[in-house]
């Protein structure tokens, strides 16, 4: 017998990103137990921003930011369009829903900072985050 319930399902679990995670201890390079809510949308904003989109063939190619292709590149070019890449990594996510406040911070050839608030289900979240050579 053929179960007929199964689209059903497949459609409720692709609805929402799952909010409960292993907990990653960056230091350590370690799993640590498990993570819910806030903390666990923050751990995967971070493994986001951390992977390369399209570089590796485990990722949908909806996972990761492009940032390789702005070596060398002028500043103001960066600034404009990084703000498009990390709507494209960010919002991908279903948990996040906005995003605000974003500022970019250049300090010397091979490190920048970015600013940002990002409205998610579990309210608002700030966020900075380094790109370094």
């Amino acid at each position: 017998m053929i179960p007929t319930n199964r689209n059903i399902i497949v459609n409720q679990i692709g609805q929402n990103e799952v909010t409960r995670t292993y907990k990653v201890d960056n230091y350590n390079k370690r799993i640590i137990g498990t993570t819910d809510g806030q903390p666990a949308i923050e751990q995967a904003i971070m493994k986001n921003f951390d992977t390369e989109r399209y570089a590796y063939v485990i990722y949908s190619k909806n996972y990761g930011i492009e940032l390789e292709k702005y070596i060398g590149k002028d500043f103001d070019y960066i600034q404009a369009d990084l703000q498009r890449a990390l709507e494209d990594c960010l919002l991908a996510d279903s948990r996040i829903y906005a995003i605000s406040n974003l500022q970019f911070t250049q300090e010397g050839l091979d490190y920048m900072s970015i600013t940002l608030d990002l409205q998610t289900e579990s309210g608002v979240l700030p966020i900075t985050l380094e790109v370094k050579k």
